[in-house]
């Protein structure tokens, strides 16, 4: 069984963010890092944030972008639900 994003951050904590995303989140400010969780418990239950999440993921971009882009994901559920 795989476990859901939530099991995974309750065991390995921000950790899981490097696993889940395949990029180095240590740098990362702690703000970003909860954003990142935000992002993951929004795409367990939208298709299309998660379809979106993988696109980001699959770019030849360095993990500061990739992060600017997930977050800029994030900003535009977050206009969307206004």
């Amino acid at each position: 069984m795989t476990p859901t994003y939530s099991e995974m951050l309750s065991t390995l904590g921000y950790d899981a963010l490097n696993i889940i995303f395949g990029i180095n989140t240590k740098p990362f400010k702690e703000r970003e890092k909860k954003d990142l969780i935000r992002l993951l418990t929004i795409s367990e239950k939208d298709e299309i944030i998660k379809a979106r999440i993988q696109k980001v993921l699959e770019l030849n971009h360095s993990d500061t972008m990739k992060k600017e882009m997930l977050l800029s994901l994030l900003k535009d559920e977050h206009k969307g639900n206004n």
